[in-house]
This record gives structure tokens, sequence and C-alpha cells, in this order.
């Protein structure tokens, strides 16, 4: 049922779609039941000349358009107030949990849907575990939740996961709400985050519940005052959910973040709540390689399991790649979860190193290819996972531009060496899926859905010089993602003493992003440089002429780092000289940065000083020797 601004009730019956008006008058808009059939159809069309196969969830536009899920056909439909029916996303009887444009994504079971005062519609996907988003112009996107993954995990929308959600609603300020299959309550903030609002939604103590072992809940709405309300089907009534103690008082100031230290130490990890007395936490553990989660108690291994602050004593080894939550609770019905924290787990004091590049620009065939480069130094080998990003772009919320089907390959160095590997799907050999998928987890990235045609490659590389190349396959532009990891920073062995990546740039959502991340315990010098007009004695076409660099941290809300426009030779071309570094003709327009920086995440962003475009080449050197 769904109302309009007018007061009018949309309410679904059977296979049609009824009117109820504020004074009371009943009338069919759109649809029609054949007694006599054997079968249903889907038929857009004008009020008896639709039909629908069977209609589920159902939410009125703030413009007055009715969008109603058609559960079985896997299609979202929208009925104008005259009873015009069309389908409007998803592909009739196929199920799928492809993004796009409309004749391109796909459904698995959409069984709730909401639309925001922007119009956008939101969906819940029940077959597929996710929450989907269309936008007014009918792009199909996914807003949170992992295909083929289902589950309670809180976080980034990308790896958050859900359990065959049933309903959703939106406020006016952005967050969405859901109601899972699992009876919990979760909540999308504007910027993508989920969190649970309410566990255990229909248990309000009826001992019906206790006896059927199952709460039946469906459907989920909101008023203006912000409650939520829920049906519940053992006793025949309706939930309310208030703010009190909820997103309104229990306000999580500081989430846990993820960590590393040594073997043998202590690491804590802590939450805020402000707003609220009388707090209950429980912390919770999963191990690495599992997704299932246990209560943490005090003892010999952990500390403060019932506090804001939990302390994990005496790390051992295998302990890296553990996440950890905490269960935020008032004493009644409504608890919080907090976003998931990664423990790493240092085997012995490497100091600092880098461990990861990612560069982010739009990649086409010929010259027009992302190219990352990087150097292992030491005295043995370092198993190194270059990802290649493409359609996984979508569940970071690129809805359509992403490169279609990349192509990964890797060379060596030195040019008389021959092609060391290449990679189209990253799931076309089993065996080495579960090796990627393996090492994906070790080192903290996002997981890809089966079937992607996102592209890897996972390998021991000695200590040298090597180069990936990302391109198209069909010869089709789009953005792509490429990211080299060191997947066992702690091997003292081999180390990555330098990472770069060269593709083109040009303006606004176009600027060249690199990211790297810093692990160990100690501060990492570092030198970020932005080759442009440099690069044409390497006879590289359209160099950048004016490149700028802006480094910035990973974690949000934080100040800008550094920035610079042109180098200053007098300062650093004797760092560049010892580091080995090709070194720029003085008054050049390069741009380049030296700075030391604490283990973490960060971002440099490259861009044309004068708003110009071309191709740039951005390096990331270890610049001491911890």
């Amino acid at each position: 049922m769904a109302a309009d601004a007018n007061g009018n009730l949309y309410l679904i019956d059977n296979r049609v779609i009824r009117k109820l008006t504020s004074a009371g008058q009943v009338t069919t808009v759109a649809g029609f039941v054949d007694p006599n059939a054997t079968s249903t159809s889907t038929i857009d069309g004008t009020g008896a000349a639709a039909s629908f196969e069977s209609p589920s969830g159902i939410a009125v536009s703030p413009s007055g358009d009715i969008y109603i899920c058609d559960s079985q056909a896997q299609v979202i439909r929208k009925m104008t107030a005259a009873g015009a029916v069309t389908t409007v996303a998803g592909k009739v009887d196929v199920q799928g949990a492809a993004n796009g444009p409309f004749n391109q994504g796909t459904l698995s079971y959409p069984s709730g849907v909401a639309v925001d005062t922007a119009g956008n519609v939101y969906i819940a996907d029940y077959g597929n575990s996710l929450i989907r988003k269309m936008t007014p112009s009918g792009v199909l996107s996914t807003v949170a939740g992992i295909p083929g993954s289902s589950g309670r995990v809180d976080g980034p929308g990308w790896n958050a996961q859900f359990s065959a959600p049933e309903a959703v609603t939106v406020d006016p300020v952005g967050n969405i709400f859901v109601l899972d299959g699992d009876h919990s309550i979760r909540i999308i903030s504007p910027s993508g985050t989920v969190s649970t609002l309410v566990t255990n939604a229909g248990d309000d103590g009826d001992p019906a519940d206790l006896n059927s072992g199952a709460i039946s809940i469906n459907n989920l709405t909101m008023d203006a005052s912000g409650n939520l309300y829920t049906t519940k089907y053992s006793n025949q009534s309706i939930l309310k959910v208030t703010p009190i103690g909820s997103v309104a008082s229990m306000n999580v100031t500081a989430m846990p973040a993820s960590i590393a230290a040594q073997v043998g130490a202590t690491a804590t990890l802590s939450v805020s709540v402000t707003s609220v007395s009388g707090l209950h936490y429980d912390w919770q553990v999963s191990p690495s390689g599992q997704s299932t989660w246990s209560d943490i108690s005090d003892g010999p291994q952990y500390s403060g399991s019932n506090t804001a602050n939990l302390q994990v004593l005496n790390l051992p080894p295998a302990a890296t790649g553990s996440r950890y939550r905490c269960i935020i609770s008032n004493g009644g019905a409504v608890n919080r979860v907090s976003a998931v924290a990664v423990l790493s787990v240092i085997s012995s004091n490497t100091g600092s190193r880098l461990t990861n590049i990612s560069t982010r620009a739009n990649v086409g065939i010929g010259a027009n290819v992302e190219i990352a480069g990087f150097i292992i130094s030491g005295s043995g080998p370092q198993q190194i996972l270059i990802r290649a990003n493409g359609p996984a772009l979508q569940a970071s919320g690129l809805a359509t531009g992403y490169l279609m089907d990349p192509v990964l390959t890797l060379h060596a160095t030195d040019p008389a060496a021959s092609v060391i590997a290449t990679n189209d799907n990253w799931g076309d050999d089993p065996s080495m899926k579960s090796q990627i998928a393996a090492a994906t987890s070790a080192v903290g990235a996002p997981a890809w859905g089966d079937g992607s045609k996102d592209a890897a490659i996972l390998t021991l590389l000695n200590p040298g010089g090597y180069t990936a190349v990302v391109e198209s396959k069909d010869g089709t532009q789009g953005v792509g993602l490429i990211e080299v990891f060191a997947v066992d920073p702690a091997n003292g062995a081999g180390k990555v003493i330098n990472v770069s990546s060269r593709t083109g740039l040009a303006t606004g959502a176009n600027v060249q992003i690199a990211g790297f991340i810093i692990t160990g315990t100690t501060a990492k010098r570092v030198v970020i440089r932005a080759t442009g007009p440099s690069l044409s004695k390497y006879n590289v076409s359209n160099p950048l002429a004016d490149p700028k660099i802006e480094l910035h941290s990973a974690v949000e809300g934080q100040p800008l780092l550094a920035v610079d426009e042109d180098w200053d030779a007098t300062a650093q071309r004797d760092l560049f000289k010892s580091l080995g570094v090709d070194n720029w003709e003085v008054g050049s327009k390069d741009a380049a940065i030296i700075t030391t920086l604490q283990p973490g995440g960060y971002t440099a962003v490259v861009s044309g000083a004068d708003g110009g475009s071309g191709v740039a080449l951005i390096e990331v050197f270890d610049a001491d020797s911890n």
C-alpha cells in the first residue's frame, strides 16, 4: 500500500492495482485477473489492457507515478495515475544482477520499492541479496551488498551483506531503511555505509514466537516523525520502531578502525557513542576466511569485551586477517552494529613499506591503455596480486561508463623479456580463482562476484622492475581501476620500493587518481612525482603540459596534506639522484612532493594546473631504508 500527495491510497489486490480515494471510493486502475487462465503474463498497456504476473511492493514518486515490483517477472513496472503501465527496470522472466541502462540491468525477485525526493527508485532485490537504485533516466546500479553473498555484514556498501531483503523505505535526507530477511532492520547512510538498526525486529515478547522458532514480518514504511512500521504475520500485529534509542539518540561518533601491530603486542579497537546512557557493548570476532561471528569474552586473549575499548592481547600470527565488530545496545530491542575492523599482525619488525598502489582512469586501446609499474628490491621473491577492475566498479557507484571487459598483461621491464602473464577473466581458471580470492581477502581488497569480467594476476616475482598494462578487450573505452598489492608485506626477502602509473587525464571526474598504502608501525618518507612535460623525451604523445599534485589522506574529512605544481630543483634534485630517479630539466613544469607519512592509506590526485589534459606519469618512491 502507498499514498500519493492527495491522500489517495494505491493497493495491490491479487494481480490488479486498486485506488482508494479519501472519500472512500474504490476503483481498479490497472491489471486484470482471468479466472480461467492457467498462467500469468506481463503485458504493458493502460488499465485492463495491462497485466501483472506477481506484484508485491508498491511506492508513489513525488511526481505521482506509481512503481510496482512485479516479483516473479523479475521487473519493476511504472504506472501513471491514469493507469498506463510500462516496464522500466529488469528483463521479463530473466534473473540476474547486472547493472546498466534499462535494456541491460537485471533483477532477481524484487520484493520492495521506495522513491526518494529526487525520483530515484530503491529496490529490495530479494533474490540477489542486494539493494539496487534506478535513476529517473532508468540506469540501474547497486547501492549495497555483494551479488550472490548472503549474511549480515555492516560497513561500506560494496562490502556489506544482506539476507534476502524484503522491503525498503527512504527518509527525506537520503537514509535508506531495509527490512532484511533475517528480521533485522538495516540503514544505509547517504554516504553508502551500512549498519544494523534493529535485530530481531519481530521479537516483541509474543510467546508464540518461542514456539514457532521463527518470526514472520514483512513490509516497511515510515511516518513524518521518522517512526518505522512493519507488519507481523504470527499475531496479525503492526510493530513500531521509534527513533528513541536508535538513529536519533544513539549517535556513533567513531567506528573501530583497522589496525596493524607486531606479533606479541596489544591492539586496541574502540567505538564511541554519545547522547545515550546505560549502553552495553558486545564485541565479536570473525577469524580470517570465515563468515560467522562469535562473541568475545575476557581472558588470556581479550580484555574489555563488554566495554567501548577492546584489547586484543599478545597478538599471535594466526590473528592476522581477523575481523572485529561491536554490538551496541541500550538494553532494549534496538541494537547498533559497528563497522568492521580488520587486524593485521606483522610477523617481524620490518618497519613500514609500500604495499599497494591503485590508479583509476579512462582506458581504451592503443595509446590509451593504463600502465602501472613497480619495482621489487631485496634478495628474494615477493608474491604480487595485480587486479584490473572494470565491471566491479559498479559496486562502488559507477553505474555506467566502466570498462566492460579489461585485459591485464604483466611484462618485465627488460624489453628483451617475454610477457610474464596475461588474464582476461579472473575466474576462468578454477584453480587460480580460489588462490586469487584468498589473496584478495588477505590484502583486504573488495571481493568480486562469480563470472565477472574483471581480470587478475597472482604471481611470485623476483627482485626487478615490472609493468602491468590494462586495455579494453572489445575496443570500447571505459573507466578502469588497476591495483598492485604486495600480498605478504612482512616478507623480508622482497620489498616493493617504487610504484607508478601512467594514464591520460582531463578535467572534472577524469583527473588521474592514484591511491597507495603504507603498512607497518613506523613513519615512511616518500617521494611522489607527477611527470608531464618531461615525458616528451620518451616520445609520449600529448604529455600533460603543467601537472599539479594534491595529496590526501584516505580517511574522509581530513585536510589536504600537501600540494605542488612546479618541482624545486634546488631542494629535490639530489634526493632524486640518490634514488636513481630520472632527473627532470631545471625549470620544467613537472611536480613533486617529498614528505613523511604514517602507516595508512593515501590518495594522490594529478590534474592540469592550467585546466589542460594529456598523459601523466605518477610515481611513489620509498625514500628511506626502513
